[in-house]
């Protein structure tokens, strides 16, 4: 298997795939062998594989531009027209845009800014951060807390006390109701639940709730 190291993965037990190219909705190994991607790699390829708008505009920002850090007020045209048109998508007034790298790399930013916040207001004890049961937010150290799957969980000492993460429910009806509870009881009873965490933590120790509107890796559950 080389020198790579794999991320969530059991070295010794998983059987290597070596992915030669991409092709649409497509992936080839070695062998030319066909597979339907229906993952979009992290669900982050649904535009397809050897798509010639994205290959030509990244060919052009290359040529022009190829790295710029966003360090102390320095910035570039890209950027911005990205940060705008993400803004005028959302429905906030005078919204503001913080690019990450990745999900993991944004969700640990936005732990940072709610403990910023709660610094800047005179609250320093708002940090904790409600997280349900099968939710994922990445794999670094903050967002792997928040994350609540145990594989991200096992070996590695998390989730990291030191970020008071409050774990409520899973959503997913269908493995989580009580017998005989119909969808409307069950809703009623998480928010019943997620009521008395917050009460139990202190109202005023409670900064922010993560939640997925659906679980994507904890097995794409769709709430009542």
């Amino acid at each position: 298997m080389t020198s790579m190291l794999y991320p969530t993965t059991n070295p010794s037990a998983a059987e290597q795939m070596v992915v030669a190219r991409g092709e649409g909705p497509y992936i080839f190994d070695r062998s030319g062998k066909r597979y339907l991607e229906g993952m979009a790699g992290l669900w982050c390829t649904s535009l397809g594989y050897g798509n010639e708008e994205i290959i030509e505009t990244a060919t052009r920002q290359m040529r022009e531009l190829s790295f710029s850090h966003m360090f102390g007020g320095k910035t570039h045209d890209s950027a911005m027209m990205l940060a705008d048109k993400l803004a005028s998508m959302v429905p906030m007034k005078n919204a503001r845009v913080f690019l990450g790298n990745s999900g993991s790399d944004a969700n640990d930013t936005l732990v940072k800014m709610i403990r910023y916040h709660a610094t800047a207001t005179g609250q320093p004890q708002r940090t904790k951060i409600i997280a349900r049961d099968k939710g994922y937010h990445g794999v670094t150290v903050a967002s792997a807390s928040l994350t609540g799957i145990p594989t991200n969980h096992n070996h590695f000492q998390l989730p990291f006390d030191a970020l008071g993460v409050i774990r409520t429910g899973s959503p997913h009806f269908y493995r989580s109701a009580n017998p005989g509870e119909s969808e409307t009881e069950f809703v009623a009873r998480r928010a019943s639940e997620l009521e008395d965490q917050i009460i139990a933590a202190g109202p005023e120790t409670v900064a922010a709730m993560i939640a997925e509107p659906v679980s994507g890796a904890g097995g794409v559950l769709i709430p009542p």
